[in-house]
């Protein structure tokens, strides 16, 4: 979806939604295309215009009745509407048609992790993989997502590692599997995996920022201090790698040196309470 609004640009599409809406608003019939009707539907969903969505989607399949997309669509529609039970009676059917549609799947998983039966949820995943192709990254981060429902966090880890084999500079998932090490209370081995991905990709602020949580939890201050410096070094507006860093100062009572890394953070980001309360704390010690 979004390669297609790249390419006919945001005006293109608000020319087409506004064609669709003056047709809808003078009760005529215009004819649209399978894709102008996804790119309409697809417009109204990411603004969270359900009743617009479902005039589009009705209209879509007036025109379209053999198009599967837009029965996917009334589904998906059901499920933002908080109707699961009515999405997987449709997709059911649905499935029976069309038994490859990634798109099935997908939005059964997403219905059946609304229900919070994840073990279902992760076994459409499962399908969806195998008809899909530039899908995989996102699958994989759902599937560990799911996996984090359920606490399996190892396993949630495993598949965050697959996101990073397809896009290794995905930082979300370094940080979920940074997440995922503090829930387990594995330091040790996330020191471990952000090291070995560091020998990698050496210049990932985001992987020396998080090797530097994985060596505070364990109290090596001085190694977490020198993480947070690789990490200022590639990005030095990282302002959360200041104020980590004055943690650790602080830590090993430092707290002079702690005290101007704190403020260091206020030339990156807005001055947060917080961030004073730590500075006065640091003032009392001294």
């Amino acid at each position: 979806m979004n390669e297609k609004f790249d390419f006919l640009g945001d005006g293109s599409v608000t020319d087409l939604v506004s064609r669709f809406e003056e047709m809808v608003a003078d009760n005529q019939s215009s004819f649209f295309d399978v894709d102008d009707f996804e790119l309409i539907i697809e417009y109204y969903f990411e603004r969270n215009n359900l009743h617009k969505t479902q005039i589009a989607i009705e209209h879509a399949i007036d025109q379209h009745p053999k198009a599967v997309i837009f029965q996917v669509k009334r589904a998906q529609y059901f499920v933002s509407s908080n109707k699961a039970a009515k999405a997987l009676r449709l997709l059911a059917d649905i499935e029976t048609i069309d038994p490859s549609n990634t798109e099935i799947f997908m939005t059964k998983a997403a219905v059946y992790s609304q229900l919070k039966q994840f073990k279902q949820a992760i076994e459409e995943y499962h399908k969806a993989l195998n008809g899909a192709e530039d899908e995989k990254e996102d699958i994989y981060t759902n599937i560990a997502f799911e996996y984090e429902n359920l606490g399996e966090y190892k396993k949630a880890i495993d598949y965050l590692k697959k996101v990073l084999e397809i896009f290794p500079a995905n930082e979300a998932a370094l940080f979920e599997i940074s997440f995922c090490y503090e829930l387990l209370n594995d330091s040790e081995g996330g020191i471990h995996f952000f090291s070995s991905y560091i020998d990698q990709y050496p210049y990932s602020q985001t992987a020396w920022f998080n090797l530097g949580i994985a060596y505070n939890n364990l109290e090596l201050y001085e190694k977490a201090i020198d993480a947070y410096d690789y990490t200022i070094a590639i990005d030095e507006s990282f302002s959360s790698a200041y104020f980590n860093k004055a943690n650790s100062y602080a830590n090993i009572q430092k707290y002079k040196k702690a005290i101007k890394t704190y403020k260091e953070t206020f030339l990156y980001e807005d001055p947060e309470a917080m961030t004073y309360f730590y500075i006065g704390e640091c003032y009392e010690k001294l």
